[in-house]
């Protein structure tokens, strides 16, 4: 800068100052931290362990296992039907007229 013959040394300081380091609010890190540490436990936990049965668990109906009907009885044949129907009154032997 070139020189400047007069010096103003009660001039304000227009520069930003620095903002104050934050101190107050350092915990919502920790505490944070912990969150995640204590759902992990707990998914850890939940995972641990003996297994479940799944017959027991399962949401779905096992399948039903398929009955197979017993084959049907062949059905007893029908009379056959003579093959002339026979008269409502039986015809005489002989001829009652004698001829």
């Amino acid at each position: 800068m070139a020189y400047d013959p007069n010096p103003n040394d009660n001039r304000p300081d227009l520069r930003t100052p620095a903002p104050p380091p934050r101190s107050g609010s350092s915990w919502m890190g920790w505490v944070a931290v912990l969150a995640v540490i204590v759902v992990g436990a707990f998914v850890w936990s939940q995972m641990g362990g003996a297994p479940t049965d799944a017959t027991t668990t399962s949401s779905t109906m096992q399948p039903a296992t398929p009955v197979t009907p017993a084959p049907a009885a062949p059905a007893a044949p029908a009379t056959p039907a003579p093959a002339t129907p026979a008269p409502a009154t039986p015809a005489p032997a002989a001829p009652a007229n004698g001829g």
